[in-house]
């Protein structure tokens, strides 16, 4: 089963140059997530299944106050908190946009993929 966190939107500390590191900039988070256990879909039981919102509320937790230099670090550390979740998680990919940092451009981005 492919879960899908799509669009997370939140402000963070995030950025090398001065005037990032002064005020929280908006990024967004789109995380994918392959869980090996699909009884949910016949229980209709929340205990049968992963629980996102926890994902997202460690999530919040994560950046809540901490600054990161590179979008690199906080897509790392965004993937951990979503490996550590659930045991059942078998992959999972965790896309962080940077939107309107490059005046030319929407957004930057990185993605991290691991597998259990």
């Amino acid at each position: 089963m492919i879960i899908k966190l799509k669009d997370l939107t939140l402000d963070c500390y995030l950025g090398v140059y001065d005037f990032e590191h002064k005020a929280k900039r908006p990024i967004v988070i789109n995380i994918e997530i392959d869980y090996s256990d699909e009884s949910s879909c016949r229980s209709d039981n929340l205990s049968d299944t992963l629980d996102y919102d926890i994902i997202i509320k460690q999530i919040k937790d994560l950046i809540a106050d901490k600054r990161f230099d590179l979008i690199e670090k906080l897509a790392f550390d965004i993937l951990q908190v979503v490996f550590n979740t659930d045991e059942k998680i078998i992959k999972a990919v965790v896309t962080v946009d940077k939107p309107k940092i490059i005046e030319e451009i929407k957004s930057t981005s990185v993605t991290l993929t691991r597998k259990r």
